[in-house]
């Protein structure tokens, strides 16, 4: 666990993205692992607490993936054409990320010192087999 937390904190000091939202990491929270089984699901939610926004910064990385079923969605969110997130439905609204083993998924929870309405997500119905998930979050602050 302690290689894909590490991985996490690379990819969000990476120069693009740390250029383009002028970015200071000042804390995150332990690295989380939920399984989800067959028949499990998470409903639609902010990962901030209560709306304090101590979580700036969620990075997911799926671990496993499950026979069928368990796409993170993000309903708000709007989707560009250049990227392939494994949905062949492009009727449904919002983005949804299909689970595999190593893709990562990194979103800002905050936009403007605001909490940002395209962040709320949820993890669908797992249909057959089990998903594995890990989950940090994140606090910044802007750089001058």
């Amino acid at each position: 666990m302690r290689r894909v937390e590490r991985r996490i904190m690379s990819v969000l000091r990476s120069p693009i993205i740390a250029e383009k939202r002028s970015i200071n990491l000042d804390a995150h929270e332990p690295l989380q692992v939920v399984r989800y089984d067959a028949g499990q699901y998470y409903t639609a939610h902010f990962d901030n607490r209560a709306s304090n926004l101590s979580r700036s910064v969620t990075a997911m990385v799926y671990l496993m993936q499950p026979e069928s079923g368990g796409a993170t969605c993000f309903p708000k969110a709007r989707h560009r054409a250049s990227i392939d997130m494994g949905d062949s439905d492009s009727r449904r609204p919002g983005v949804r990320v299909h689970p595999k083993p190593g893709r990562a998924v990194i979103f800002w929870n905050v936009r403007d010192g605001k909490e940002d309405s395209r962040s709320i997500h949820c993890g669908e119905k797992v249909t057959a087999g089990e998903k594995y998930i890990a989950t940090q979050w994140l606090t910044y602050t802007a750089s001058e």
